[in-house]
């Protein structure tokens, strides 16, 4: 190597070199001395008399809530009272069979639900709402 690469080099050694040492010193760990043979040895953690234990944990809660009666309702009304019992699933549709994509849901009116009102769900079922754009029949 030529003296002009090793002076050029020199300074990048030394920041690595530093900037390793800083690393080691903030985690607060520092590599062990190598023992016997160049392999660096730990203690071996102590032995204790009694392996803790923990209790089982008791089996989950299912959330269930029972369903409102939605139709009729305007679709953001109906997903606020959904979600205020704890059920985040919805999927609206529309109820006109066109296809179209509800995307602001205060223009919208429930016309049929899934599961219907009064039955007992799971939080996770998902609830169905068809609806139609506002100042539309439902079907």
């Amino acid at each position: 190597m030529d003296r002009r690469r090793a002076a050029r080099l020199a300074p990048v050694v030394c920041v690595c070199v530093v900037a390793l040492a800083g690393c080691a010193a903030r985690t607060g760990t520092s590599s062990p001395a190598p023992g016997a043979g160049g392999v660096a040895s730990r203690p071996a953690p102590a032995a204790s008399a009694a392996t803790p234990t923990t209790a089982p944990s008791p089996p989950a809660v299912t959330q269930v809530f029972i369903v409102p009666d939605l139709v009729g309702d305007p679709l953001a009304a109906a997903r606020d009272t959904l979600q205020s019992l704890g059920s985040y699933s919805l999927d609206p549709q529309d109820a006109s069979g066109r296809g179209r994509v509800v995307i602001v849901d205060s223009t919208w009116q429930v016309c049929t639900q899934s599961p219907l009102p009064g039955e007992v769900v799971e939080a996770r079922t998902v609830v169905i709402l068809t609806s139609v754009a506002a100042g539309e029949a439902c079907p």
